[in-house]
């Protein structure tokens, strides 16, 4: 008898200890830090056999490029245009281990131009590796030379028109969108880790805020950076950096604003002064109309759009923007079977992107080629770019499925996808830059 009891209270110790070890690995996962130094080894732990699936199932344990995705094979090309419109883009080289540069036409896929970056031009801060960093949105100069941006990384470049670098930026973590500011320099979204203390709490604890900077586009050098979270704790919108996240993830809860785009205003309006800024802040669903000359918040801009993309001026009163309708809570799949236990009512259906318009005039919101977007199914959870070409058409990239469209009121123009070496993948688009004329 004396045996079984043993067993049994070795059974409830070991019990004991698994519930123990399971509420931490909770607790941790969670986004707890009460653990104090055995904290960060016990995400470690928890996150191992993710890890483990991830690297298995990997496109680069499999021979794949990470810029490349499946090939949607029902998708069917098409190109009705009949004038000529250019797109600079980047592509990686698996072949020979680089970023290049293409000026293309749409109209017949001509190469007009290319540059190219090679790895060792790549400063590697962290884990990310150089054919993993993007190469986006690179801007175009008139001297032929570019500035691109490896993206999530220390790495800012101008390259002259024979690849060659002018000057290298590695003083911040660049993302997201470049844009030429009025005087012709560069408008960068960058980002730095921000500490705050939460009451009698001893720990610091940290969040990702994002800045507004412009660099030099002689030099590389930093001429302006402002802190997103100092902007609008300063504009007294402190709610917004501490105050709720649209993110079921713990991982991304410590990446509240998100800056995906600073859009200039380059012409005065009866709304906004030459000089301006809209900032896109995905993770808040928020557009700003921002002042950097004075530091003022103009206009905060929320509406019917979720985690949007690419913020334009496209008229003396209008802006728009790239509308991912898409959300980050409620990652858990649920499949009840019966919607009517354990739901409180119908599910809402998330499953189309689109081009919300704004109209400072009237302060109303919208939709623009929605049919379109429904009949062609656009929908990309992240990214996403438009362009507003002169004719009234637009150039539209879906980011996720990696498409491009050409559109208009009377339908699509072009669909297209860029092949790659790999049978049945497609090059992912990265956010590419459209030009009208290429007489310069």
């Amino acid at each position: 008898m004396k045996q079984v009891f043993k067993k049994v209270g070795f059974l409830v110790v070991i019990l004991t200890l698994l519930c123990l070890f399971a509420s931490g690995v909770r607790h941790v996962a969670t986004g707890g830090t009460r653990l104090g130094f055995i904290t960060n080894p016990m995400v470690a732990f928890s996150e191992f056999p993710g890890t483990v699936y991830d690297v298995l199932t990997s496109k680069e344990i499999n021979g794949v490029c990470p810029t490349y995705v499946s090939k949607d094979t029902s998708f069917r090309e098409v190109n009705c245009l009949e004038y000529d419109v250019f797109g600079l883009n980047s592509f990686f080289n698996d072949v020979e281990h680089r970023w290049d540069i293409k000026l293309f036409n749409f109209r017949n896929d001509s190469v007009y131009f290319s540059w190219h970056l090679e790895k060792e031009s790549y400063i590697q801060l962290g884990e990310r590796q150089f054919r993993n960093s993007r190469l986006k949105n690179p801007v175009l100069l008139k001297d032929r030379s570019l500035v691109a941006v490896s993206v999530e990384s220390n790495n800012l470049y101008r390259l002259d028109r024979e690849s060659n670098i002018l000057w290298h930026n590695t003083s911040k973590n660049f993302h997201h969108s470049l844009n030429l500011s009025v005087d012709g320099n560069i408008w960068a979204c960058s980002s730095a880790e921000r500490g705050f203390r939460l009451g009698s709490e001893k720990q610091k604890k940290s969040i990702r805020d994002d800045f507004v900077t412009k660099i030099d586009v002689e030099t590389g050098e930093i001429l302006y950076d402002k802190s997103v979270c100092d902007i609008l704790i300063e504009n007294g919108f402190k709610n917004f950096v501490y105050g709720f996240s649209n993110d079921g993830k713990p991982s991304m809860e410590n990446d509240p604003i998100h800056l995906n785009d600073i859009q200039p205003v380059y012409e005065s309006g009866p709304f906004w002064e030459k000089g301006d800024l809209f900032l896109s802040l995905r993770h808040k669903s928020l557009v700003i109309h921002y002042r950097p000359q004075t530091g003022e918040i103009k206009r905060l801009l929320q509406g019917p759009f979720l985690n949007q993309h690419d913020v334009d001026v496209i008229s003396d009163h209008e802006i728009a923007l790239f509308n991912n309708n898409s959300t980050n809570i409620g990652l858990n799949i649920v499949d009840s079977g019966d919607e009517s236990e354990g739901f409180a009512s119908a599910a809402d259906d998330l499953l189309l992107s689109g081009i919300i318009i704004y109209n400072f005039l009237d302060s109303t919101y919208h939709p623009y080629l929605d049919e379109l977007f429904a009949s062609e199914k656009i929908f990309s959870q992240t990214e996403g770019s438009y362009e507003f070409l002169s004719s009234g058409d637009i150039c539209l990239e879906s980011e996720n499925d990696a498409k491009i469209y050409f559109m208009n009121r009377d339908g699509i123009l072009l669909k297209k996808q860029f092949e790659t070496p790999v049978e049945n993948y497609v090059h992912l688009p990265n956010w590419i830059r459209i030009f009208e004329n290429i007489n310069f």
